[in-house]
């Protein structure tokens, strides 16, 4: 199987249950089912060729999933219990953020966690200014 980016190496080894981790400067690959999905050799070579750009991607991956949780946790900071986020506004802030994770850019990614933010924090407001006298 001929992989032409990280990305895809990346994707190939997910779908054969290969977990990815850097290891210092290292890529290291552990197979969750070896008896039931043992690792291709071909894998590893790709591994190998695309070790450089998997090295970046893992670390964006580092970044975007910490920027990701922080964001999650402010939210959950000023949550307002009995406040309903699920609005068609809310699911296409959600849309908007699994792009710009996936689009590879902390930039792009941190705009979209700021407005996810903004507008939660609009929702709990005008419910608090509702149901609060």
């Amino acid at each position: 199987m001929k992989v032409s980016s990280a990305r895809e190496v990346l994707d190939s080894c997910r779908s054969r249950f290969v977990l990815v981790g850097r290891a210092g400067e290292n890529i290291e690959l552990e197979p969750l089912f070896p008896e039931d999905f043992p690792m291709p050799r071909e894998l590893v070579e790709n591994v190998r060729r695309h070790k450089l750009e998997i090295l970046s991607y893992l670390d964006y991956e580092g970044q975007a999933d910490a920027l990701l949780l922080e964001s999650t946790r402010r939210i959950a900071a000023v949550w307002v219990p009995g406040c309903e986020l699920d609005t068609p506004e809310w699911e296409r802030h959600e849309r908007t953020l699994h792009q710009a994770y996936w689009s590879g850019s902390l930039p792009r990614l941190k705009t979209a966690l700021q407005a996810r933010e903004r507008y939660a924090l609009c929702v709990f407001d005008a419910y608090l200014k509702e149901w609060q006298p």
